[in-house]
């Protein structure tokens, strides 16, 4: 599932992927995220990573994401934790790659869920940020 959501620009530009309001409230997105096995993820503004890319890995999820152009803290590693993407063809192939694998799906939600465990729980950030404030 994917589109945007409507706003005059999108109307003129790409009013053939259009989301239905509906599908954009946020109970309605956390149904549709809990229920897939795997998330497309793609750059957020000035080429950061996007923040739903911390959501997929918060669910567990497989994750077949735009190239990350930051440092992430931790061991979050393309092949482990998400699979790396440029173009629509390669971001398809990663697709069915999960799909085609389940062990390596599998691995790879279980892998998330330790990388939240680990980095990503509220608890962990502030941790984390605490030990870089001490380190200076």
């Amino acid at each position: 599932m994917g589109g945007v959501q409507k706003s005059a620009y999108a109307m003129q530009h790409a009013k053939d992927i259009l989301l239905l309001r509906t599908m954009t409230e946020r109970d309605r997105y956390l149904k549709t995220l809990h229920q897939s096995d795997i998330c497309i993820g793609t750059m957020g503004l000035h080429k950061s990573s996007g923040w739903k890319t911390a959501e997929y890995v918060a669910a567990s999820k497989g994750i077949v994401n735009e190239t990350l152009h930051y440092e992430v803290p931790g061991n979050f590693l393309e092949g482990k934790n998400y699979l790396a993407f440029i173009t629509n063809e390669e971001c398809m192939t990663g697709i069915s790659k999960l799909v085609d694998d389940p062990d390596l799906l599998l691995q790879m939600k279980v892998n998330n869920r330790q990388y939240y465990e680990n980095y990503l729980r509220p608890d962990m950030l502030i941790k984390q940020v605490l030990k870089i404030v001490e380190a200076d």
